[in-house]
């Protein structure tokens, strides 16, 4: 490395170790707290939402669909609540 590189790496050292400080706080350890919190959630609401809309969309592939068509379909869509 050059010395101009290491000047850079320390640099950049510096900057990570004034972030990692900065993060540390209480303050910004409840915030985090709270956008986890947020983000979850919104997952949890959109794995409701996408379990009504398969829900739904099964219900009327039974309505309207037989045999094999109507065994495929709920295949697929058992395959998309698995998940």
């Amino acid at each position: 490395m050059t010395g101009v590189q290491i000047v850079n790496v320390k640099s950049q050292l510096q900057k990570i170790s004034f972030l990692i400080n900065t993060l540390s706080s209480q303050n910004n350890v409840e915030i985090i707290g709270t956008l986890v919190e947020s983000e979850l959630q919104s997952i949890d609401k959109a794995i409701e939402e996408t379990v009504a809309k398969i829900q739904d969309m099964l219900d009327k592939s039974r309505a309207a669909d037989s045999g094999l068509k109507l065994k495929v379909n709920e295949q697929i869509l058992d395959s998309c609540t698995d998940l």
